[in-house]
């Protein structure tokens, strides 16, 4: 197809363009300046060969790039250290409101917040600020709007810079959160609530009625499965139900998106099909189109819920109107207009993960389902699936790997095995809605949708049981995403050009090959880190072998085997663990010896002699020839600093 058939593809891409440059980049005005140049040298081309044509899309999507630096200049303009960290002293006071909050059973409570104002001693400053803040021990009817007198420090989001961590900093920053706070269950006080619009408090007490009709019926894990699958409400989630559906592949049940969206809207579909004698085709559609913004509303309009229903309602007015369109374009347009509106947009995990699955569902599936023509209605149905399942998983791989460091091998599987039973979970869920009250069909629909979601959470756990269940080791840059989506598109839908075929195949075997000698050197890294962390934690990896020290009570070991299994995944290896508080340890591993020796000021550490000292106390300088590394609660000028992040070292 030619390029003005599919406009909103070129400049969503030049959009996208401009707003990561806005984002990466301090000295946009460089940029700009280079940008104009090349406008400038395809007129000039264009008047020297008269390609006309092709200088106005050039110069059109130089355009397009230009706006996407200026909307993301405009959306980060209200962050300024100067103006916020710069004027903010110790012992300041903050006003805040609260915008989201998290689960409020646990000790510390993760919610999102305005900052109103900064109370210093002799002046009042408004900020308008949005911080991220955790509450110890808040109040259990905490809500949305609540506003308090927070006496914390405020500091700037940052990384630990442990490897294998999730890039906390990026997400925040992405999301336009800049600053957070922790406030000891001292150090708030509530002062009152912000009144909220009414079509928003209504949506906030809709959304509490059906968060109350599943926690009727349901408890533990299945309560927070179906809070997410259909509410998408994760913070009941525990770490290790998520864990299955990352290793499983399935990740993207449990994020309301374009699967749960358009189940609903065939469901709402077909049950408007049994009105139609008193409402048409046209009045169905508008209605569920209405419906479907309501239901995004509860679920808190995440990006990837926006890309799909926004897709869905141009489809549907589409229809309505009776004109052709084109499901790239459309897709294409969704992105453009979100990414417009809210450049944040495009830095979301979750609507990158939901576009390239519907990008390749729309470039691959037709493809892939041409490979095989079952006859029985069932096999068909079933190969049908497992095409979307795996064109989706061709888009989303490099991502994943990127983000995730790791594969799921059995994602088809898991994927086909869930295909039925997300739908019949949405459909029990939304009848629960209906019949939550009554007394006798209430309960059944309760224990019927109980035992969907206890045998898809079994079943899941059963396919990460398998043996290389997950491939892990995957440290990938974000060029070879880029590159290897640019080819999988290419092979696809152009692959009979066969002037380019050769060099398409060379090209993916070389960046196969850097995925596979990159992953192989991950795993035979031989390396010291010391992590950031409130307790010391030592790891050493020699080749397949890691090996972890620390120092920790039982209750803290949970948190140091989280930050071990974050480092395996990146660098895989067999893990083992030592408490330093039971007894010093000196191990010989592949001919080398490592020892570890804990003391009540240091923790000294050899591999083959090379000796490193982890502070925990100040101590008066001395002479010697170790490496010292400071806990990040000391100043040690001689020192590394933890508090700047990890330490790691080859050895």
């Amino acid at each position: 197809m030619h390029v003005h058939q599919r406009p909103f593809i070129p400049l969503t891409i030049a959009l996208s363009v401009g707003v990561y440059a806005g984002f990466t980049f301090s000295f946009s005005s460089l940029l700009i300046v280079s940008l104009l140049l090349v406008s400038f040298v395809a007129l000039v081309f264009a008047h020297r060969y008269n390609h006309w044509r092709w200088a106005f899309g050039s110069i059109a999507c130089v355009l397009f790039v230009l706006m996407g630096i200026s909307i993301m200049e405009l959306a980060t303009g209200n962050w300024n250290k100067t103006t916020v960290l710069g004027n903010y002293q110790a012992g300041d006071q903050l006003l805040v409101e609260l915008s989201e909050v998290g689960d409020t059973r646990k000790k510390w409570v993760k919610c999102t917040a305005q900052l109103k104002v900064v109370i210093a001693k002799n002046k009042r400053e408004g900020v308008g600020e949005r911080i991220v803040l955790f509450l110890e021990l808040p109040p259990l009817d905490l809500s949305v709007g609540d506003q308090f007198i927070v006496k914390s420090s405020l500091e700037a989001i940052r990384n630990k810079g442990n490897p294998g961590e999730f890039d906390a900093e990026l997400y925040w920053n992405a999301k336009g959160y800049y600053l957070q706070s922790f406030a000891s269950k001292d150090a708030y006080q509530f002062v009152g609530k912000s009144p909220l619009p009414l079509w928003k408090d209504q949506l906030n007490a809709l959304h509490a009625f059906f968060k109350k009709c599943l926690t009727k019926h349901l408890s533990g894990q299945e309560e927070a499965i179906a809070l997410a699958l259909v509410l998408g409400d994760k913070s009941l989630l525990s770490r290790e139900t998520t864990s299955s559906f990352t290793s499983t592949g399935a990740l993207h049940v449990l994020a309301v998106s374009g699967l749960h969206v358009g189940l609903i809207m065939q469901l709402l579909l077909v049950v408007m099909q049994q009105f139609s004698a008193w409402i048409s085709k046209y009045q169905a559609i508008l209605f569920v189109v209405v419906l479907m913004w309501i239901y995004a509303s509860l679920t808190g309009l995440s990006p990837s819920v926006l890309r799909a229903v926004f897709m869905f309602s141009v489809l549907a007015i589409g229809q309505i109107m009776g004109r052709s369109r084109d499901n790239l374009n459309v897709l294409f347009f969704t992105a453009f207009c979100l990414i417009f509106f809210q450049p944040f947009t495009l830095f979301d995990i979750g609507f990158q993960l939901s576009f390239a699955a519907m990008l390749g569902i729309f470039l691959f599936n037709s493809r892939i389902t041409a490979i095989y023509s079952p006859q029985q209605f069932w096999l068909k149905w079933l190969w049908q699936g497992t095409a979307i399942g795996f064109a989706a998983q061709l888009m989303t791989t490099p991502l994943s790997l990127f983000y995730f460091h790791q594969f799921p091998n059995y994602f088809l599987l898991a994927n086909t095995g869930l295909m039925l039973t997300s739908g019949l979970i949405l459909g029990v869920g939304i009848a629960l809605f209906a019949c939550s009250h009554v007394p006798f069909l209430g309960a059944l629909l309760g224990k019927i949708l109980n035992v969907l979601i206890y045998s898809s959470l079994k079943f899941l756990e059963w396919v990460e049981a398998l043996p290389g269940a997950v491939a892990t080791g995957f440290n990938v840059p974000f060029w070879w995403v880029i590159l290897v989506g640019a080819l999988l598109i290419y092979m696809f839908n152009f692959g009979g050009y066969r002037r380019f075929t050769f060099l398409s195949y060379t090209c993916i075997l070389l960046l196969m090959s850097v995925l596979v000698v990159n992953r192989h050197r991950q795993m035979m890294l031989n390396e010291l880190v010391i992590f950031q962390h409130n307790q010391p934690v030592i790891v050493v990896k020699l080749g397949d072998r890691i090996y972890c020290f620390c120092e920790a009570r039982t209750a803290q070991l949970p948190k140091i085997q989280r930050l071990i299994a974050m480092y395996v995944v990146a660098c895989p290896g067999n893990p083992r663990v030592f408490n330093l508080k039971a007894s010093n340890w000196k191990i010989l591993a592949h001919n080398r010896v490592v020892s570890v020796k804990s003391t009540p000021q240091t923790i000294d550490i050899r591999v083959d002699g090379k000796p490193i000292k982890l502070l925990k106390k100040e101590i008066p300088s001395e002479s010697t020839d170790a490496v010292c590394v400071s806990m990040p609660w000391l100043s040690v000028p001689a020192a590394i600093q933890l508090s700047d992040g990890a330490f790691r070292t080859f050895i």
